[in-house]
């Protein structure tokens, strides 16, 4: 299914970002 694949990839890059923050924001 497209929808779930798209969906799927959306949280994992939101999941990424919220690292690269968490990352940046420890120093």
């Amino acid at each position: 299914e497209v929808g779930w694949l798209s969906l799927a990839h959306n949280l994992l890059k939101k999941v990424a970002v919220d690292r690269r923050i968490k990352k940046a924001i420890q120093g």
